[in-house]
């Protein structure tokens, strides 16, 4: 699958609406995010564990070839549909080092340099011989 950047009007998003497969992790609980962005996500789904403003730590999940790249974050709960089944939630409280690295890993993913475990293995050692 090819990744996509969908960018929709500034006057109703704050942020750049990526389509790159990921996933969340709630509660034990996977889904797969259909509408995602540097701020929060959608998923098309039910939950009943969680309620509008309520904060939570939640698990980010990039799969890749041959392994998977894991995000934790504090999030919090903007929507719950119960009728479509859908919810939201937005990304609260990023460290300066998570941030980075959110935005490190997704121009990475776009641009194709993370391909292998080895390729984070680099970038996590400090190796400096590894290819740009």
């Amino acid at each position: 699958m090819k990744p996509q950047i969908v960018h929709d009007a500034e006057i109703h998003r704050q942020h750049v609406r990526l389509r790159i497969p990921i996933a969340v992790e709630l509660d034990g609980t996977r889904f797969s995010i259909d509408d995602w962005s540097m701020g929060g996500f959608g998923v098309a789904g039910p939950i009943d564990s969680r309620q509008p403003v309520e904060r939570f730590l939640v698990r980010l999940i990039f799969p890749f070839e041959d392994f998977e790249l894991t995000l934790r974050l504090d999030a919090q709960m903007v929507y719950v549909l119960p009728d479509l089944p859908r919810f939201g939630g937005r990304f609260v409280a990023l460290s300066q080092g998570q941030l980075t690295l959110f935005r490190y890993v997704v121009d990475a993913y776009l641009s194709g340099e993370i391909v292998s475990g080895g390729d984070i293995l680099s970038v996590v050692g400090g190796d400096q011989a590894g290819e740009a």
